[in-house]
C-alpha cells in the first residue's frame, strides 16, 4: 500500500547519513597515514655514551634549528655501554643518512665560545646534526657537544692563537675588508692551556685572501674613541659583528708570504691596532707604568703614532715595571741604544702644564730618536729629558739612592750661578740608583773635574733667634723646581779635563768646607 512506503523511504536516509561521518573520519585517518608515511625518510641509529634529556617520540632532530625528523627510541646496548638512539629522518633529509654526517646532543652551553642553546632549558635537549657527503648509511656515533664542521669542497682551516679572546664566539664571522669571508668553527684551550686555540673556516672562493704573514685581530662589535681634539669616533663593522663579535684581517702591504694551508697557526691580535704593530717587540724598564694600558696606549714620536703598548709585568724583585710594546715595521729604526723613553702624565703645577692631551686621551709613552746599534731592551726615564741648551756640553751622570725634589731641567749652579740643566733622569739597570743626566754649558765644562762633589739644592732655610730671622734660598727657580750644584777643591786644577759619561755621587747637602774652595780654574 501506498502509505506503508514512505516510513521505510526515510529510515533508508538517515541509515546513509550514520555511515558518512565513519566513512568520511576512515578516508581523512587514511590520508593521514599515507601523508605520514609519504614523508618518511630513511631511519638511524645514533650511539652516545649518555642521552639524558632524550624521548622517544618527543625529541626532535635539527639541522640549524630546523627540524628534519624526530628520534623514535632510546635503548640500552649493554655489550658495548652505548645508548643506542633510534631516529627516523623526514624526506629529503636523504644526506643526513650518509657517510660523514654528524650528530650530538645539543643542552644549554656557557663557555669560551659564549651562551649557546638557552632555549633548551625550557624546551629540553634535541638531536643535533650536520650533513655528509658519502655514500648511504644508517648506524652513526654520536657525541655529546658540536663537533667541529665537516670540511666541504676547498675550503681553507686556519688556526689562531691567541692569549684569550672576549668578544668571538662560535659560528662569529670572519670578515676580509668589511665582507664575510668565513667563520669561527671552534674554540677550544690551547694543547699546553696556556692560551686559547680558534679554528676558522674560510670559503673557497676567499682562501686566496690568507696569507702566511696575514695579520689578525679580534673585533669588538663597536668601537667609540673620544677627545677634546677629535670629538667622538664611533666604528662598527657590521651588525652580525655587534651582536656575535667576529675576526677581521689583513695584510701587510709589501706582503711577501706565501699562501695559507689548512692547519696553518697564526696570532689572533686583541685589536687591529695591536696586530699593526706587530713586527718589532721591545720592553722598557720604568719605576711604574701608572696610566699605561696594555693593547691601547700609543707610543709616539714627535706627535706620531710609532708604536703601542702591548704588556705589562713587575720586574724581579717587584720595584719596577717592565712595559713589553711593539714599534711599527717602518718605524723600528728608532729603537736604537740612545734612544730615551718616557711616560708623558698629565702635569700642572707652579712651573707649568704638560700632557694636558692624556686628560682625555690617556698616557702614553714618548721617545727621543738616538743614534747607534739597533736594540730592544731599554730603562724609560721618570720624566721628559730637557732639550741641549747650550750645545753638546759636558754630560755628567750623578748617582743618588732617591730623587728628591730634582726634576727635568732643574738648574745646575756654581756659586749660585746656572752653568747647567738636568737633560734625563732613569734607574740604574737593577733599579738600586737613580741616574741624573746633567749637561754643563761647554764655556763651564773645565770647572768640573775629577774631585768635583755635587749635591743638591732647592730647599728654603730659615734661620731664627730672638734678634733675627733669616730665610735663605738659592733662586726662586731652584725652590720650584729643584736643582742641583756643586763645587771643586783647589788641588783639582792640576787635573785635566773630563769626557761626557763620567759619573759622581749626587749628595743629600754641601759640607761647609765646599762652600770655602776655590780651585781658580781658568774659564775657556
Amino acid at each position: 500500500m501506498p502509505t506503508d512506503e514512505k516510513p521505510n523511504k526515510r529510515k533508508a536516509s538517515r541509515l546513509d547519513l550514520v555511515w558518512l561521518f565513519p566513512i568520511l573520519a576512515a578516508i581523512g585517518v587514511g590520508y593521514m597515514l599515507f601523508d605520514t608515511y609519504a614523508r618518511r625518510g630513511p631511519q638511524i641509529r645514533v650511539s652516545f655514551e649518555s642521552a639524558v634529556g632524550i624521548v622517544g617520540g618527543k625529541t626532535p632532530i635539527r639541522y640549524r634549528g630546523v627540524e628534519i625528523g624526530r628520534v623514535s627510541g632510546v635503548e640500552a646496548d649493554p655489550s658495548n655501554d652505548r645508548i643506542m638512539v633510534t631516529g627516523r629522518l623526514d624526506r629529503g633529509a636523504e644526506e643526513f643518512a650518509a657517510e660523514g654526517a654528524q650528530y650530538w646532543i645539543q643542552y644549554p652551553q656557557i663557555g669560551l665560545d659564549g651562551v649557546e642553546s638557552l632555549d633548551t632549558l625550557i624546551s629540553g635537549p634535541y638531536l643535533a646534526a650536520l650533513p655528509g657527503d658519502g655514500t648511504q648509511a644508517s648506524e652513526f656515533s654520536g657525541g655529546l657537544e658540536r663537533p667541529a664542521s665537516a670540511p666541504r669542497g676547498g675550503d681553507l682551516r686556519v688556526v689562531l692563537l691567541a692569549e684569550s679572546v672576549e668578544s668571538v664566539h662560535r659560528d662569529s664571522p670572519v670578515l676580509f675588508k668589511g665582507i664575510e669571508v668565513g667563520f669561527v668553527d671552534t674554540i677550544s684551550y690551547s694543547e699546553s692551556a696556556s692560551g686559547v686555540s680558534l679554528q676558522l673556516v674560510i670559503h673557497e672562493e676567499y682562501r686566496h685572501l690568507v696569507r702566511t704573514d696575514s695579520y689578525f685581530w679580534e673585533m669588538s662589535g663597536i668601537a667609540m674613541s673620544a677627545s677634546l681634539a677629535g670629538g667622538i669616533n664611533v666604528d662598527s663593522s657590521s651588525l652580525r659583528s655587534i651582536i656575535n663579535g667576529g675576526v677581521s684581517f689583513s695584510n701587510p702591504p709589501d706582503s711577501d708570504g706565501g699562501p695559507a694551508s689548512d692547519g696553518d697557526s697564526l696570532r689572533l691580535y686583541s685589536s687591529k691596532r695591536e696586530a699593526s704593530a706587530r713586527f718589532f717587540p721591545i720592553s722598557i724598564e720604568f719605576a711604574n707604568a701608572e696610566g699605561l694600558v696594555s693593547g691601547a696606549s700609543a707610543i709616539k714620536y714627535r706627535g706620531v703614532d710609532v708604536g703601542i703598548v702591548t704588556g705589562m709585568a713587575l720586574a724581579e724583585g717587584m720595584q719596577s715595571v717592565v712595559v713589553s710594546a711593539a714599534l711599527f715595521d717602518r718605524y723600528r729604526s728608532l729603537a736604537t741604544e740612545n734612544t730615551l723613553f718616557w711616560i708623558v702624565r698629565p702635569r700642572i703645577d707652579l712651573t707649568g702644564a704638560e700632557g694636558i692631551e692624556t686628560i682625555t686621551n690617556g698616557s702614553y709613552v714618548s721617545l727621543n730618536a738616538g743614534t747607534g746599534v739597533p736594540r730592544d731592551s731599554f730603562i724609560g726615564l721618570e720624566q721628559k729629558p730637557s732639550r741641549p741648551e747650550f750645545g753638546p756640553g759636558l754630560d755628567v751622570v750623578l748617582r743618588t739612592p732617591s730623587l728628591g725634589r730634582v726634576s727635568v731641567g732643574s738648574p745646575v749652579f756654581y756659586r749660585e750661578a746656572v752653568v747647567g740643566r738636568v737633560k734625563a733622569i732613569g734607574l740604574t739597570a737593577d733599579g738600586a740608583y737613580v741616574n741624573v743626566h746633567a749637561s754643563v754649558e761647554p764655556r763651564y765644562a773645565g770647572l768640573v773635574r775629577r774631585d768635583s762633589r755635587f749635591w743638591k739644592t732647592g730647599g728654603i732655610q730659615i734661620k731664627a733667634g730672638l734678634a733675627t730671622f733669616e730665610v735663605e734660598f738659592e733662586t726662586l727657580e731652584s725652590v720650584l723646581k729643584g736643582g742641583l750644584a756643586f763645587a771643586t777643591p783647589p788641588q783639582a786644577a792640576d787635573s785635566g779635563p773630563l769626557t761626557d759619561g763620567v759619573v759622581f755621587d749626587l749628595e743629600e747637602t754641601s759640607r761647609p768646607e765646599w762652600l770655602e774652595w776655590s780651585p781658580g780654574l781658568r774659564l775657556d
